[in-house]
């Protein structure tokens, strides 16, 4: 038989999908259509010699035991192929060209795919998380190559945000093989989710408290609270009265391109954030003194919040921020991890947030001394990453623990909580919801420059 085996000297493959698994066919020479190649699969063996005569017709191909997903059904003859027809999964056969990988790209590799001679995978990652893949004098980079065997491609440095930056070039992985790219991917998909946590946050979701009879009202507070002379309590403590907000997320947005995104994802979500309200004007009481921790004669943060439970406030405003929250992660720019360190989610996954409007921070003053003691003397003073707080009280503005001290010089607030703790700052239509920036004022309202804001009816 010794004409019969050549044809399988080089023999050529097709990919035959039935369900969601993946097999390798063997497309055989007319002259052999007269061996036995289901018998033949079920040995294993690649030699002529152990084909067989079938007595039941012709047999087209032999199919591979080699089944990609294992709770995939096995492959049996050709009457089979046609019950799996029947039931809604037709297999549809794409002809291989020449090559085969036994690792056929499954539906949820996605960015993984074969170009000319290889597999290649392009990441969408952050200029600013580039550092911590090439690591110092290339090292992370070189052992990340070195253990999976491909090439990483990273794209010079590009522009920070607001200066000008293009669209974010991906980092590319390249390798023959399609578990070496994967390999590379994963290692580097780890190493920016671990990663990400050290850079500044840039921007954060907010909604603005602007309305003019709560300015009035916080600069009569203000000014009541400095005549009392409190201990330790002075102008560079107050939140300016511009600044007024309520924080639904902290975000980090390190290129253009992460902007635009997040600027999409806030539109995107705009009509489901109208279904969340309603429709309806979202109205706030803003009444009472409240503190984070549990001693009020060690208090960092003094806030005021809605006071009125049975209005269904918290409700609304959980639903508008699992919309966004939703859009932002689909974009990529918002991960699980994040919200769950800045304190949004539950223990359902559901959001979850504290609403709080910062009145005094002794942060605040921390930054004016080492500013020069300037700031918190006008409206636009402070900086906007020291007035913007993370919702949870998780992470401050600048994406570091909150949990010690940092320096600040807490204040012992019991006399002020017993002269102005049932404080009431009256009902405030929140107008908007915002993505606003955390380095930068508008000049006509004093309130943080947004990239774009969903206005509320």
């Amino acid at each position: 038989m010794a004409e019969e085996s050549d044809p399988l000297q080089k023999p050529v493959f097709e990919t035959l999908k039935i369900g969601h698994a993946s097999y390798r066919c063997l497309v055989l020479d007319p002259e052999l259509s007269h061996f036995d190649c289901h018998s033949w699969g079920k040995t294993g063996k690649r030699g002529a010699s152990d084909f067989g005569p079938r007595s039941g017709g012709a047999a087209l191909g032999g199919i591979e035991e080699e089944e990609i997903e294992n709770d995939a059904p096995p492959c049996g003859p050709p009457s089979n192929l046609g019950a799996a027809e029947s039931q809604g999964a037709p297999p549809p056969r794409e002809r291989d060209t020449g090559r085969w990988d036994d690792e056929v790209q499954d539906d949820d590799e996605e960015g993984v795919v074969f170009e000319r001679d290889g597999w290649i995978a392009r990441l969408p990652v952050s200029p600013a998380l580039h550092k911590f893949i090439i690591g110092a004098k290339g090292a992370r980079k070189k052992e990340i190559e070195q253990e999976s065997g491909a090439q990483i491609s990273v794209p010079p440095r590009q522009q920070q945000p607001g200066r000008g930056g293009g669209a974010v070039e991906p980092v590319v992985i390249r390798c023959r093989e399609k578990k070496g790219v994967l390999s590379a991917k994963a290692q580097i998909e780890v190493i920016c989710e671990r990663e990400v946590e050290k850079l500044p946050f840039t921007h954060f979701i907010s909604l603005p408290l602007t309305d003019a009879d709560l300015k009035s009202k916080f600069e009569k507070f203000k000014q009541s609270v400095l005549d009392r002379n409190y201990p330790g309590v002075d102008h560079t403590l107050f939140m300016p009265v511009t600044h007024l907000h309520f924080t639904l997320c902290m975000l980090r947005l390190h290129s253009d391109d992460e902007i635009r995104r997040a600027v999409s994802a806030l539109k995107q979500a705009s009509p489901a954030i109208y279904d969340a309200l309603n429709t309806q004007t979202l109205l706030v009481r803003l009444k009472g003194l409240h503190y984070m921790n549990d001693d009020p004669s060690a208090v960092d943060v003094v806030f005021t919040t809605d006071a009125d439970t049975a209005s269904g406030v918290a409700e609304k405003v959980n639903r508008v921020a699992g919309v966004i929250y939703k859009e932002l992660r689909e974009a990529g720019l918002l991960s699980e991890r994040s919200l769950h360190r800045q304190r949004l989610l539950s223990t359902q996954g559901v959001a979850k947030v504290k609403l709080h409007a910062t009145l005094m921070n002794t942060k605040y003053r921390k930054a004016a001394r080492e500013r020069g003691g300037e700031e918190g003397k006008g409206s636009g003073g402070l900086l906007a990453s020291v007035t913007a707080e993370a919702p949870g009280a998780a992470v401050d503005s600048s994406g570091r623990e909150t949990g010690g001290s940092g320096g600040r010089e807490s204040i012992d607030a019991q006399a002020l909580f017993r002269d102005f703790g049932s404080i009431d700052f009256g009902i405030v239509r929140v107008p908007g919801v915002h993505l606003s920036r955390l380095d930068r004022f508008n000049r006509e309202s004093g309130y943080y420059a947004d990239e774009h804001s969903v206005h509320l009816p």
